[in-house]
């Protein structure tokens, strides 16, 4: 009697298990999911762009794949994420059920790393805007700070989170995820002390940054019953986001520069005598110099494009049952945009697999507009901090090329220019010798 018991309650439990892995009628395909674990061991998380790539050559650019339990459809090409980004945006505008986050609701010759003090200079353009405030580089709280925000931006896409975010009741056993929350405490209690010492001294009337226009906006609502979408938690949000995206992907787009301009030093030549022409004898270059100068803006998109700095964007959620290639996607299902699949295909670019800033120029050496260059998505839910993030690594790039060359310290052994991957693909730790120019 107990054996059958046992068999019958082991069927039933197959039964489960398959029907919850099985893909629904009109669902996209995609590789045999193992019972309970899906495709995660299917999935090399240091860097999953090569298996997804390789899934896609025996499925097709629309796919799913399985996370533990939870579907995904992946999409690639360029006209697939077109329509998902754009002619679909609407409807792919949804964020898909993450329990991670919800659980979290100078001297000459001198070998230098580059990474901290690029990363300080960039968050202080969005702590001046967002706290009205900059950080010193000697600012020991906020250097750990920026090392806990980039050692989050890894881990969430490990195979710890993935696996929480599969199987909820992992949640308080003792494994590496816990680290991902006890780094979002730290930030938050960071940016929590930011926003209370607003409420404490700001002056009514007298905004002196984002934070301070939001609390006003709230004044409104609570003294005259004014509507509107602002509320305590959000203004959290916003802030937690604004300061962490805006500080990880312009730094890491910098970092890939120099990286790049000391593993092509032609380049990096070229780029240096365009600048040095339309500056001519001021101190600086402006913004709108940027017209003037293709060459240069080649050089900063084929930095996005060969870089492809978030490389699987942000995942989408359908916010209702949708089609797509003949498929049906039900609402709320995960929406992985492969960005880097157009970045490097053959049918779009002339040097699909190497860094040429010949990608963006046409034979006169103009620069041209590619449709398929999606370096901060698009569609509704395109990366608002776009014209933000261009000007700064604009003006931080023409800035350090005009006062330095950057040399690689050991000419027989090359840069290695393999991405880490996480939700920025950034580049693994280096130094440069940085020689400061004599004729400024």
């Amino acid at each position: 009697m107990e054996l059958s018991t046992a068999l019958l309650l082991g069927i039933l439990l197959l039964a489960l298990l398959w029907k919850k892995l099985s893909r629904p009628k009109d669902f996209p395909p995609g590789p045999l999911a193992l019972p309970v674990l899906g495709n995660i061991l299917q999935l090399d998380f240091s860097n999953p762009l090569k298996n997804l790539r390789e899934f896609s050559k025996v499925y097709g650019p629309v796919y799913s794949i399985y996370l533990g339990f939870t579907p995904a459809v992946v999409i690639r090409e360029f006209k697939d994420l077109k329509e998902v980004l754009v002619n679909k945006g609407i409807d792919f505008a949804d964020r898909p059920k993450n329990r991670t986050l919800e659980a979290i609701c100078d001297n000459r010759d001198t070998l230098v790393d580059p990474h901290f003090v690029i990363e300080n200079a960039v968050s202080n353009i969005i702590c001046s805007t967002v706290f009205g405030r900059r950080y010193g580089y000697d600012d020991t709280t906020f250097r750990d700070i920026l090392n806990v925000i980039h050692e989050h931006m890894k881990m969430v896409t490990g195979f710890w989170c993935q696996l929480y975010n599969a199987f909820g009741f992992v949640k308080h056993l003792p494994l590496p995820h816990q680290k991902i929350f006890r780094n979002f405490k730290t930030v938050y209690a960071f940016l929590g002390k930011v926003v209370e010492e607003h409420r404490r001294t700001r002056v009514p009337g007298e905004a002196r940054d984002y934070i301070d226009c939001y609390l006003e906006e709230l004044d409104m609502e609570h003294e005259d019953g004014h509507k509107s979408n602002f509320d305590a938690e959000n203004l959290f949000t916003c802030v937690a986001d604004l300061f962490i995206a805006g500080t990880e992907t312009t730094s890491t787009s910098l970092e890939w520069g120099l990286l790049y301009m000391m593993t092509y030093p032609n380049i990096q030549e070229k780029c240096r005598e365009e600048i040095d022409k339309i500056r001519g004898d001021r101190d600086h270059l402006d913004y709108d110099d940027r017209v003037k100068m293709p060459y240069t803006q080649a050089v900063l998109q084929e930095i996005h494009r060969f870089a492809s700095v978030v490389s699987l964007g942000i995942a989408h959620a359908p916010i209702k049952d949708v089609q797509l290639n003949g498929y049906s996607i039900p609402k709320g299902t995960l929406i992985i945009t492969d960005l880097s699949s157009t970045h490097y295909d053959e049918k779009y670019w002339k040097y699909p697999n190497e860094f040429n800033p010949e990608n963006f120029l046409n034979e006169d050496g103009e620069l041209v507009k590619v449709e398929y260059f999606l370096p901060f998505s698009a569609g509704p839910r395109v990366c608002p901090g776009e014209n933000l993030a261009r000007m700064e690594l604009f003006l931080f790039f023409t800035t350090l090329m005009r006062h330095f060359e950057f040399h690689w310290p050991d000419p027989k052994s090359p840069p290695d220019i393999t991405p880490v991957f996480g939700i920025t693909q950034k580049p693994k730790p280096f130094k440069m010798r940085l020689v400061p120019r004599t004729s400024n």
